[in-house]
């Protein structure tokens, strides 16, 4: 590597930039299944204890209380199912 030449120079700084990024910031399958799973429940808990928690409407569950209910088990379904993938490749 000449240093005379900067343009091969920033190539090879944009290389070895992109190669630290690429293995530091990529995510597995099971850790974002993961994510998936606990923003789901989280989700579905806070959607379900609204009333409890001061932030529902009216007494009972309601429409919208079902509604973050059923898409926090969606959430959490979608993160189990990305788990459960990436563990039958790994084998």
């Amino acid at each position: 590597m000449s240093v005379g030449n900067d343009g091969q120079l920033t190539f090879y700084i944009q290389h070895a930039t992109y190669q630290i990024f690429q293995k530091e910031c990529r995510m597995s399958k099971r850790t974002i299944g993961l994510g998936l799973i606990v923003l789901g429940v989280i989700l579905l808990i806070v959607s379900l204890a609204a009333d409890s928690l001061g932030i529902g409407g009216a007494p009972g569950i309601g429409l919208k209380q079902l509604t973050g209910a059923g898409v926090g088990l969606v959430i959490a379904i979608a993160g189990g199912w990305l788990m459960m993938g990436d563990k039958s490749k790994q084998k």
